[in-house]
C-alpha cells in the first residue's frame, strides 16, 4: 500500500518522499533553479566623491608644507580666501596657515629658519690644542688626550675633532733597517733584471719565511692622515724575536711549492738541508725540463758574508733534467 500526499506547491497529490517533506521533486527542485538564476538586487548608488585637493595632500598629513604651498597660503589669502579655507584646500590645519602667514608678514621669506642645533662642547682653541697634540703625539689615543689636556668632554669627542682635521687612527705598520749596502743591493738588483719578460719571471721561484711566536703580539696605534702610512714618522722598529718557530715556504706563478718548519738559527748547512729536500722537488713539480731559477728570502739581520753566500747562490741558473 502506497501512501500520498497533496504537495504544497502544486496541489497535486504524490507519493510521500522522505527526502522533500510534504513538497514533491518536481516543485522543489523548480525552487532551487529559481533561486540560481534569480537577477542580482540592484546595487545602492556610488556616494559622492570628496573634491580633490589642488595640491594632493592627503587628509591628515603631517609633513611640513613645501615653499609652493606655502606660497599658496599667501596667494590665496591675498584674493580673499579666509584661513579656513586654505586649511581645507592645503589639507593643513588653521594654526599652520597663520604661521606662515605671519612669518611673511614678519621676514617676507617663506625659507625655513636656521636650526641652532645642538652647540659645540669644545671651543676653537680647544679645538686647535686636540689637533697639535695628537701631531705631536702619534701614539696618543683619544682617551690619552682627555687625561692630559684635562678636557671636559669624551674620547669620543676628541675622535671627532681629530677626524675633523684629517688625522684617523690606524694600526701602526714598521720597517726593518736597512743599511746603505742593503740599499746599493737593492738598486743593483732592480736595474739587473730590469730587461726580463712575463715569461722569464714564471720560471723564478721564490722562498718566503714567517714567524709563529708563543708571546702575545699586541697591535699599536698611530694617529696619522690617510696615506702616510710609509712616513718615518708614524713608522715603528720592529726587533727580532727570540724562541720562535719559522716557517720556510717556496712558490712561483703557478702555485705553492713545499714548506718546512724549523726552530732556532738559520745557519748554513740548516739552509741547503731545507732547499734539498723542498726546493727541488717543488721546481720539478711545476717544471719538468727547462731552465728555472731560485731567488731566495732576504733576511736583514744575517751576517753580510751570509748573505753574499745566499746572493751567489741565488744567481747561478740551475738545470733541471
Amino acid at each position: 500500500m502506497h501512501v500520498q500526499f497533496i504537495c504544497h506547491s502544486c496541489r497535486k497529490w504524490k507519493a510521500v518522499s522522505k527526502k522533500h517533506g510534504h513538497e514533491c521533486n518536481d516543485c522543489h527542485n523548480a525552487q532551487i533553479l529559481s533561486a540560481l538564476y534569480a537577477p542580482l538586487p540592484p546595487s545602492p548608488p556610488p556616494e559622492p566623491s570628496q573634491p580633490l585637493s589642488l595640491f594632493g595632500r592627503p587628509r591628515g598629513c603631517i609633513d611640513q608644507l613645501t615653499l609652493v604651498e606655502r606660497a599658496a597660503i599667501v596667494t590665496l589669502h591675498g584674493v580673499g580666501w579666509t584661513g579656513r579655507d586654505i586649511a581645507q584646500e592645503l589639507r593643513c590645519s588653521e594654526n599652520t596657515v597663520s604661521l606662515w602667514l605671519k612669518r611673511w608678514e614678519e621676514t617676507r621669506s617663506l625659507e625655513d629658519s636656521e636650526r641652532s642645533g645642538r652647540p659645540r662642547c669644545t671651543s676653537d682653541d680647544t679645538d686647535q690644542e686636540i689637533g697639535l697634540y695628537s701631531d705631536a703625539h702619534v701614539h696618543a689615543l683619544p682617551r690619552d688626550i682627555v687625561r692630559e689636556l684635562e678636557l671636559p668632554v669624551s674620547a669620543r669627542t676628541v675622535r671627532r675633532r681629530r677626524i675633523e682635521i684629517d688625522l684617523h687612527t690606524f694600526v701602526q705598520r714598521h720597517e726593518h733597517a736597512f743599511t746603505e749596502h742593503d740599499l746599493k743591493r737593492r738598486i743593483a738588483y732592480a736595474e739587473g733584471y730590469s730587461s726580463w719578460t712575463e715569461a722569464d719571471w714564471r720560471r723564478v721561484m721564490w722562498s718566503d719565511h714567517t714567524l709563529f711566536t708563543l708571546d702575545n703580539q699586541s697591535r699599536e696605534y698611530v694617529t696619522r692622515p690617510p696615506g702616510k702610512a710609509c712616513d718615518p714618522k708614524y713608522l715603528g722598529q720592529q726587533e727580532r724575536l727570540e724562541g720562535a718557530v719559522w716557517l720556510w715556504g717556496c712558490f712561483c706563478a703557478d702555485g705553492l711549492g713545499h714548506a718546512e718548519l724549523y726552530e732556532g738559527t738559520l745557519d748554513a748547512r740548516r739552509y741547503q738541508s731545507i732547499l734539498a729536500l723542498n726546493l727541488v722537488k717543488s721546481a720539478h713539480t711545476f717544471w719538468q725540463r727547462g731552465q728555472w731559477w731560485y731567488h731566495p728570502f732576504q733576511l736583514p739581520w744575517l751576517p753580510v758574508q751570509w748573505a753574499e753566500e745566499w746572493h751567489i747562490l741565488s744567481c747561478m741558473p740551475i738545470d733541471s733534467p
